[in-house]
C-alpha cells in the first residue's frame, strides 16, 4: 500500500487550484477531483485498519493547518505511511496564533488526538514549524502501551 501524502505550499501566490480546498471530507467514495484527488488511493483496502475518530480528527486538522499556511504563505505536509503505520501533519508558516474560538478548538483538537505534538524552528527559514502525530491506526497510540504496563 503506497503513502497517503499531501503537499501545499503558499510561499508563492497561490494558483486557483490550491485555493480550492474542500470544505467536507468523505471516504466514501474516495476523491475524485479537488486537491485531495491524490491523497486517497486505494483508501478502502486499509480503513479497517484505522482508528474513525482519528481518521476524522486528522482530516480536520489537515483542513485547518491548510487554511493557516495559506493565510499566513506558509507550508502544509501530510503523510500517512501504511507500511509504517504512522500518520503526521507538519504545518509551516512565519508565525502561528491561537486567538479566535476555532482556531483554539483545533489547538485543542491537536492535543487531545495528537501522541505527540511540537513546535519548533525551521533553521533555514526561521519559520515556526508545528508537527502533529496521531495515532491514525489501531494498534500505534503509544500512550495505550503506557497505561498497559502501568496496570501489571
Amino acid at each position: 500500500m503506497k503513502p497517503i501524502v499531501y503537499h501545499k505550499d503558499y510561499r508563492e501566490e497561490p494558483s486557483p487550484q490550491q485555493t480550492a480546498f474542500p470544505t467536507e471530507f468523505s471516504v466514501d467514495p474516495p476523491f475524485t477531483t479537488g486537491t485531495l484527488s491524490v491523497v486517497l488511493p486505494g483508501w478502502n483496502l486499509t480503513l479497517e485498519e484505522a482508528d474513525p475518530q482519528m481518521v476524522d480528527a486528522f482530516f480536520r486538522l489537515l483542513e485547518w493547518c491548510d487554511k493557516v499556511a495559506r493565510t499566513f504563505s506558509g507550508t502544509v505536509d501530510a503523510l500517512v505511511d501504511y507500511p509504517n503505520r504512522q500518520a503526521v501533519i507538519r504545518m509551516t508558516a512565519p508565525f502561528v496564533e491561537f486567538c479566535s474560538g476555532p482556531d483554539l478548538e483545533m489547538l485543542q483538537l491537536a492535543a487531545s488526538s495528537a501522541f505527540y505534538l511540537l513546535f519548533d524552528v525551521d533553521r533555514d527559514t526561521f519559520d515556526t514549524r508545528m508537527s502533529i502525530f496521531i495515532p491514525y491506526f489501531y494498534d500505534t497510540d503509544p500512550s495505550a502501551e503506557e497505561d498497559d504496563e502501568e496496570d501489571d
